[in-house]
Parts: structure tokens; sequence; C-alpha cells
């Protein structure tokens, strides 16, 4: 499962008297927000921001139950997925005079604007937003 980093993240754990959460980034604890809530008998939703991107795991010290792996990225596989199908099926505008070329999202938004270099011979673009 992935989440985002320093977004809230809801899971919904075990919980036994005198539960103790400790989150794990990359094996090490890390300090982060956290809010628990009661939802059914023995069941809490653990509200967390991870702040660092790693493999997250929960972990109740007061009987050593592990929750996880959670993948906390920067983005989420979607939107880089959405990205690349946004360079495929988008459009684009090759400004000859003013030596650019925009790539635009299916939706019309500006995705990447290159600087163009054209010859006779040779064409070339370089990334300049």
């Amino acid at each position: 499962m992935q989440f985002l980093v320093n977004q809230p993240c809801t899971l919904l754990v075990s919980n036994n008297p005198g539960s103790n959460y400790v989150v794990l980034v990359g094996g090490v604890p890390t300090q982060t927000t956290m809010a628990t809530g009661a939802v059914a008998s023995g069941v809490v939703s653990l509200t967390i921001v991870p702040s660092s991107t790693g493999v997250m795991y929960v972990v109740d010290t007061s009987d050593a139950a592990i929750f996880g792996p959670f993948n906390i990225v920067s983005k989420l596989t979607t939107d880089a997925i959405q990205t690349i199908t946004d360079s495929v099926l988008g459009s684009w505008y090759w400004d000859k005079i003013q030596n650019t070329l925009t790539l635009y999202t299916q939706t019309g938004s500006v995705l990447a604007t290159y600087s163009v270099q054209d010859s006779q011979t040779v064409s070339s673009r370089e990334l300049t937003s």
C-alpha cells in the first residue's frame, strides 16, 4: 500500500489495553504525528503523518504486533502513470519562430516546455520548464 509523505494516512489496527505504537521507516523509529480514535471493540483508527519516504511499519510495543509494510513515497505511482499517459496522449505545439515546443496534458494544461534547435540535418530539444 502506498501513502504520500507529509500527508495523513489512516490505518485500522487492533488495540489492546496499554497499546503503544511506534512508527518505523527504514527500520528506524521515526518522529511522526499520530492520533488514534476508537472504531469498534478492539479496533482503533490510527492516523499517521509520515515525515520521510521509505518502507513504514507500525509496531504495537505492548504485544509486538507489526502492521505493514507501507510504502511512503513523494509521488504516487498513479501520478507518475498519469504523467506518462499525458506525455503520450496529450498534444503539443511547436513554435518555430520562438524555437519552443510545449507539451500539453489531455486536459489542456502545460506539462513541459522545451527549447528546440532545428536545422536541415538535425533537431534537438532541451527541457526549460
